[in-house]
């Protein structure tokens, strides 16, 4: 989950950088637009009454051509802080880019500044006009998000051309060998696994499946209902949660709100960039099935809409004890 944190923290700075330069431009639109209604009233005014204008009416006058010059600049500056803002906005609620996303975040930030610089140094202001720097601070955030996401992330693939992985229910040994190799081999970093019947044997299955690829991970986070996490589960599962964090691996269970565990019959196992469909892990090796990859994206969004209402394992399993002892104590 720690990746997915931090393209969320990513995709809000984004978000928030472009929504400043938006506000920027806005402004600076408003304020040269009135500005040019005025100077052009002042104008129309001296023509209209054939009046004689003072140095000074003429000099402001003759602004009104380099301040309309100006507001078509402000033009380019909305096209461009509109392409950001939406930008921000597709990453935020997508939790995904592409590379091509963030290579085009950044040079939209760039030529954003630049033209931000172009207004400061080529055309003259009145002192009304003093927020130039909140846009440099906008197109900077912009910037730095998009640099970083480019250096952190890798885009993530929707499997077009995966090959499935076939399993041989008459060879249970094999199968997890394959699996450990083909399927867990592929992945990295940061695990997530929604299967409503995780259990003892599950867990069992998931030590043997990372194998020698358990140093290439480093959270695990499952999503299950709350039907298979009985007492032998629960007696178990300190030691197989000290046993991963001794190899570096943290690890969270959350149980599905039950409101949505019904929904729910997919088996699903990705990291920051792949997602596979699985058969139940406590029969992972048993089952004549093909693990197929997926698209992730999908997958993604499933996932972090399920675990953001879940319960923490220990929470729940805190609160069922607690309900268990309420009935015993009623019928006594």
């Amino acid at each position: 989950m720690e990746q997915q944190n931090e393209r969320r923290m990513v995709s809000i700075f984004a978000l928030v950088g472009g929504f400043i330069a938006l506000l920027n431009t806005l402004y600076y639109m408003e304020q040269l637009s009135y500005t040019v209604g005025v100077y052009d009233g002042i104008a129309t005014t001296v023509q209209s009454y054939n009046l004689t204008a003072s140095a000074q009416l003429l000099s402001l006058i003759s602004g009104k051509t380099t301040l309309t010059l100006a507001l078509y600049i402000t033009y380019l500056m909305l096209a461009l802080s509109l392409f950001v803002f939406a930008i921000g906005v597709s990453w935020f609620t997508a939790r995904s880019y592409s590379k091509l996303e963030g290579a085009s975040l950044l040079l939209a930030s760039l030529v954003y500044a630049s033209t931000m610089a172009l207004l400061q140094f080529s055309f003259s202001f009145n002192s009304q006009f003093s927020g130039f720097y909140l846009g440099y601070i906008g197109s900077a955030i912009v910037f730095l998000s998009a640099a970083y996401a480019l250096m952190k992330f890798e885009r993530p693939s929707t499997f077009k051309r995966a090959h499935p992985i076939s399993l041989n229910p008459d060879t249970p040994y094999t199968n997890m060998a394959v699996i450990s190799t083909r399927l867990m081999g592929r992945m990295a970093g940061d695990i997530r696994i929604l299967d409503p019947h995780f259990d003892k044997k599950a867990s069992d299955n998931l030590l043997r499946m990372l194998g020698r690829n358990s140093g290439r991970f480093k959270t695990i986070s499952i999503l299950t209902k709350m039907d298979r996490l009985g007492r032998d589960f629960s007696k178990g599962f300190s030691d197989f949660k000290e046993e991963l964090q001794s190899g570096g691996i943290t690890i969270e269970i959350r149980v599905i709100d039950p409101d949505k565990a019904s929904e729910q019959h997919e088996r699903l196992i990705m990291d920051g960039r792949t997602a596979y469909k699985i058969p139940p892990l406590n029969i992972i090796n048993v089952k004549s099935e093909h693990i197929v990859g997926i698209n992730y994206n999908e997958a993604s969004a499933r996932f972090e809409s399920l675990w953001s209402t879940a319960t923490k394992y220990e929470n729940a399993r805190n609160s069922a004890g607690k309900k268990n002892a309420a009935s015993a104590d009623n019928k006594v």
